[in-house]
């Protein structure tokens, strides 16, 4: 399907004959989940950089709403916090107080095509060395058949 596709159908194509006609004249927008859903649809899931794709993926475009990011450190370090909690502990805090919000649409087209870029550098490089040794390899961004 495209990234407005008409509602009314489940395969996100064009009508058919059992579409009704209101739904007809109607189109869904792809919000940000369903295009990386879209992407991740095209990719090896069996790759081992799989997750990191997708966790990179879903980074580029959702960030941690500026204003809730301040206010929890500034709450984290009045409470004497800050510097007491481990990484792992301050990014439970920040899943729990701080809103993702949809960044700048150009500074997503960028960060996608620097995680596939990235990505295929480090493809690249490892199925290089592995092929060296004797071995096969699967592009991450090459679909398993």
């Amino acid at each position: 399907g495209s990234d407005s596709d008409t509602i009314g159908n489940d395969t996100a194509g064009p009508p058919n004959s059992t579409t009704p006609l209101w739904m007809q004249v109607l189109t869904r927008k792809l919000d940000p989940w369903h295009l990386v859903q879209r992407i991740l649809r095209e990719v090896n899931k069996e790759h081992p950089g799989y997750n990191i794709f997708a966790k990179h993926l879903f980074r580029s475009i959702y960030i941690h709403h500026p204003e809730d990011s301040q206010k929890l450190r500034d709450a984290q370090f009045q409470s004497g916090l800050f510097l007491k909690l481990t990484p792992a502990q301050k990014s439970r805090e920040s899943k729990k107080f701080v809103r993702r919000i949809i960044g700048d649409g150009h500074l997503i087209a960028q960060r996608i095509l620097l995680v596939l870029n990235a990505q295929k550098n480090i493809d690249r490089i490892a199925s290089s060395r592995y092929l060296e040794m004797g071995g096969k390899f699967t592009d991450v961004l090459s679909r398993a058949h």
